[in-house]
C-alpha cells in the first residue's frame, strides 16, 4: 500500500479544545434550535429530514473546525469525536425539548426546571419515560406512545448521531505534511472525460507510468458523465491524486443526477504525472 497516503493517526491538543469549546457553545444552541423545530413545526412527516439536517450541520461544524484547524490526522478519534459532538447536542436537545412539553403544561415553568433537566440526567430520563406514556403527537388522531414512539425516538438518534459521524471524519484521511504541519493544498481540476477503463488506469498510476493520463481530456459538458480528479500538493513536491467518475441520468422529472463511482483515493503521483494533471489547472479553483 506504498503507493496510497495513510494517515499518520497524530492529533493535536488543540482539535481537543476546539470540540470542547464547541461543546459549550455551537452544540447547545444547534440543539436548542433543534428542539424547538421538532416541537413546533406542525409536520410530523418531515422530522426525519429535520434530523438529518441536524446531524449534517453537527458533523460539517466538527469537520471544518475540531478536525480541519485542529489537525487532526486519526480517523478514529475523529469519528469518536462526531459520535460525541452528536450525543452533546441531542442530549441538549432532550433536555429544551422536555422543557417545551413541560412549559406547554405548566406556563410557569421557568428557566430553573431547565437548569435541573440538563444538570440532571436521572430526571431528564423519569420525564422522557412519562411522556412517553401518553405520547405528544398521533397519527390519524391516535396518540404515538410506548414502543412504537421509544423505536421512532431510537431511529431519530441514530439518524443525528450517525450523520455527525460520518461527516465529521473524512477530513482527517486526506494528505497532511507532518514536516510542515499543514494539510496538503487541494485542487479541483475541471470536469474531464468518463474514465472507462478503470483497472488499467489504477494500474498504470500504481506503476507510476507516464501514460496513465494520455487519455484524460477535458469534458465537453458536466451533464453527461464524466470524471473529477482532486489533487493534493505539498510544498515539498509530494503529490497525491482521487480520482471520481460522475455518472448521468435522467430522473422521471426529467432532471439529470449523477452517481459517483470511486476509481481511486489518495494515490501517490510521480512529478510527470502531476505536471500532467496540473495543465488542466488554469481552468480550476484552488482551496
Amino acid at each position: 500500500m506504498k503507493h496510497y497516503y495513510k494517515p499518520s493517526g497524530k492529533f493535536s491538543i488543540l482539535s481537543i479544545l476546539y470540540f470542547l469549546i464547541l461543546s459549550v457553545t455551537a452544540f447547545p444552541i444547534l440543539g436548542v434550535i433543534y428542539a424547538y423545530c421538532i416541537r413546533y413545526i406542525p409536520f410530523v412527516y418531515i422530522n426525519f429530514l429535520i434530523a438529518a439536517g441536524f446531524g449534517f450541520g453537527l458533523g460539517l461544524l466538527i469537520n471544518i473546525v475540531v478536525i480541519n484547524k485542529g489537525k487532526n490526522r486519526n480517523p478514529r478519534i475523529s469519528a469518536v469525536l462526531g459520535t460525541l459532538g452528536g450525543a452533546v447536542a441531542l442530549y441538549v436537545h432532550w433536555a429544551v425539548w422536555v422543557q417545551l412539553v413541560i412549559a406547554d403544561g405548566t406556563p410557569d415553568a421557568g428557566m430553573g426546571q431547565l437548569f435541573t433537566l440538563v444538570t440532571d440526567p436521572g430526571m431528564l430520563g423519569e420525564w422522557i419515560a412519562k411522556i412517553n406514556e401518553v405520547g405528544t403527537w398521533g397519527i390519524r388522531n391516535n396518540a404515538v406512545h410506548g414502543t412504537f414512539l421509544s423505536v421512532i425516538w431510537g431511529i431519530e438518534a441514530l439518524i443525528v448521531i450517525g450523520i455527525s459521524t460520518l461527516i465529521s471524519f473524512p477530513r482527517a484521511k486526506q494528505p497532511f505534511c507532518e514536516q510542515d504541519g499543514v494539510w496538503f493544498e487541494e485542487t479541483v481540476l475541471p470536469a474531464l472525460n468518463y474514465i472507462g477503463d478503470t483497472p488499467k488506469m489504477v494500474a498504470e498510476l500504481e506503476k507510476g507510468t507516464v501514460t496513465a493520463f494520455d487519455e484524460i481530456s477535458l469534458a465537453a459538458t458536466e451533464e453527461k458523465d464524466h470524471s473529477v480528479i482532486t489533487v493534493y500538493a505539498s510544498k515539498r513536491g509530494d503529490c497525491y491524486v482521487t480520482v471520481l467518475n460522475k455518472k448521468a441520468k435522467i430522473t422521471d422529472k426529467g432532471k439529470i443526477e449523477h452517481t459517483d463511482e470511486a476509481v481511486v483515493s489518495y494515490i501517490r503521483l510521480n512529478q510527470s504525472l502531476k505536471e500532467q494533471l496540473l495543465k488542466f489547472q488554469s481552468h480550476t479553483t484552488t482551496a
